[in-house]
This record gives C-alpha cells, structure tokens and sequence, in this order.
C-alpha cells in the first residue's frame, strides 16, 4: 500500500476513465478503518449516491454550489469541509462549473 498519494494523478485517472464508463468518482485508497477518494461532478451533472453506512467527509478541491444533507440545504466553495454523518441521504446540485471533491468514509 502506498502512503503517498498524487491527487492531481488520481482526478486525471478518474476523467480517463469516467469518459470510457460514466463513472464520477473514484476510491484511491481502501483500509480496515478509512477510504479515500475523488469525485467529480460536471456542471448542472446529477449526483445519484445514496446515503452511506459509514461517517464521510468532503473537502472542495475545486468549484461550488449546493450540498443537501437531510432536509437542509447549505451553499459550498472551494477550500470547505463538510461532514455528512452515516446513513443520512445527501446530494451534491446547482454547480455551475466542474466540482472536484476528496472524500473520506471512515469506520
């Protein structure tokens, strides 16, 4: 397992790889108590996720917009954290320009 992690490398990773299937985001690291990832949402792009079994965190590495947790709903830029507790349903929407997001589940 590496320690050391390119972030730049994975989000190029991840926009060769969404073009070939779709996919926005991709986990880079994976241990008994934490993942890692990158997700990137292109402008007005849907977020389809569903609530999580596990406590995550999402720091804005690039855009803003609206992140829905519950029933609130709470405007974001880059160089914010935000906490969004297990089991809660959440969503990212009204980006108007390409969102990139690190991730962390923790367990």
């Amino acid at each position: 397992m590496e320690n050391i992690y390119d972030i730049n490398k994975v989000i190029a990773k991840l926009e060769t790889t969404r073009n070939n299937n779709g996919d926005y985001f991709l986990g880079f690291l994976q241990t008994k108590s934490i993942n890692a990832g990158v997700l990137i949402l292109k402008p007005k792009q849907k977020d389809i996720q569903e609530p999580h079994s596990l406590d995550e965190i999402y720091y804005i590495i690039e855009g803003e917009g609206c992140i829905q947790i519950g029933e609130k709903v709470h405007p974001f830029h880059s160089g914010m954290c935000i906490f969004v507790p297990s089991n809660t349903p959440h969503r990212f929407f009204d980006n108007n320009s390409q969102l990139v997001v690190l991730y962390f589940f923790f367990r």
